[in-house]
Protein backbone atom coordinates (compact mmCIF):
# COMPACT_ATOMS: atom_id res chain seq x y z
CA UNK A 1 0.00 0.00 0.00
CA UNK A 2 1.38 3.31 -0.97
CA UNK A 3 1.94 5.97 1.52
CA UNK A 4 -0.74 8.71 1.63
CA UNK A 5 0.54 12.08 1.33
CA UNK A 6 -1.95 14.94 2.98
CA UNK A 7 -1.60 18.99 2.35
CA UNK A 8 -2.65 20.96 5.20
CA UNK A 9 -2.55 24.86 5.50
CA UNK A 10 -2.65 26.80 8.82
CA UNK A 11 -1.64 30.41 10.11
CA UNK A 12 1.67 30.65 11.67
CA UNK A 13 2.03 33.95 13.44
CA UNK A 14 5.86 35.10 12.08
CA UNK A 15 7.05 38.47 10.81
CA UNK A 16 9.84 38.23 8.65
CA UNK A 17 11.72 36.53 5.89
CA UNK A 18 13.99 35.43 8.54
CA UNK A 19 11.00 33.80 10.35
CA UNK A 20 9.82 32.09 7.01
CA UNK A 21 13.05 30.70 5.95
CA UNK A 22 13.57 29.78 9.34
CA UNK A 23 10.38 27.99 9.47
CA UNK A 24 10.20 26.34 6.32
CA UNK A 25 13.96 24.78 6.26
CA UNK A 26 13.38 23.37 10.22
CA UNK A 27 9.98 21.83 8.97
CA UNK A 28 11.19 20.14 5.14
CA UNK A 29 14.39 18.62 7.51
CA UNK A 30 11.83 16.74 9.26
CA UNK A 31 10.71 13.25 8.28
CA UNK A 32 7.69 13.04 6.73
CA UNK A 33 7.03 16.93 5.69
CA UNK A 34 8.22 17.18 2.06
CA UNK A 35 6.81 20.72 1.03
CA UNK A 36 6.31 23.65 3.14
CA UNK A 37 5.58 27.35 2.30
CA UNK A 38 4.77 30.20 4.23
CA UNK A 39 3.61 33.60 3.29
CA UNK A 40 4.63 36.46 4.85
CA UNK A 41 1.56 38.58 4.41
CA UNK A 42 -1.39 35.99 4.89
CA UNK A 43 0.62 34.40 8.07
CA UNK A 44 -0.54 30.90 5.89
CA UNK A 45 1.73 27.78 6.04
CA UNK A 46 0.96 25.66 3.30
CA UNK A 47 2.19 21.93 3.67
CA UNK A 48 2.92 18.35 2.17
CA UNK A 49 3.41 15.81 4.95
CA UNK A 50 3.05 11.98 5.36
CA UNK A 51 0.41 11.67 8.15
CA UNK A 52 2.21 8.18 9.08
CA UNK A 53 5.47 9.94 9.87
CA UNK A 54 4.14 13.16 11.79
CA UNK A 55 0.32 14.51 12.69
CA UNK A 56 -0.61 17.47 12.16
CA UNK A 57 -0.54 18.08 16.25
CA UNK A 58 3.71 17.43 16.23
CA UNK A 59 3.70 19.82 13.07
CA UNK A 60 2.19 22.58 15.10
CA UNK A 61 4.54 21.67 17.83
CA UNK A 62 7.64 21.56 16.22
CA UNK A 63 6.60 25.18 14.60
CA UNK A 64 6.24 26.61 18.22
CA UNK A 65 9.23 25.32 19.31
CA UNK A 66 10.84 27.41 17.11
CA UNK A 67 9.76 30.01 18.73
CA UNK A 68 6.13 31.00 16.65
CA UNK A 69 2.70 30.74 17.00
CA UNK A 70 0.10 28.51 15.36
CA UNK A 71 -3.45 28.12 15.61
CA UNK A 72 -3.19 25.55 17.99
CA UNK A 73 0.00 25.98 20.20
CA UNK A 74 1.94 29.03 21.62
CA UNK A 75 5.42 29.41 21.75
CA UNK A 76 5.97 30.23 25.32
CA UNK A 77 4.67 26.98 26.06
CA UNK A 78 7.48 24.44 24.11
CA UNK A 79 10.38 26.99 24.07
CA UNK A 80 13.54 25.23 25.33
CA UNK A 81 12.17 22.05 24.60
CA UNK A 82 13.98 19.78 22.10
CA UNK A 83 11.45 18.66 19.38
CA UNK A 84 13.68 18.82 16.71
CA UNK A 85 14.83 15.51 16.20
Amino acid sequence: MADLKFAASFQVYATDEKGRNKIESKLIALDGIYNARWDIDSKLLVLDYYPDQISSDEIHQQIASLGYDTELYKASRFIGKDYLK
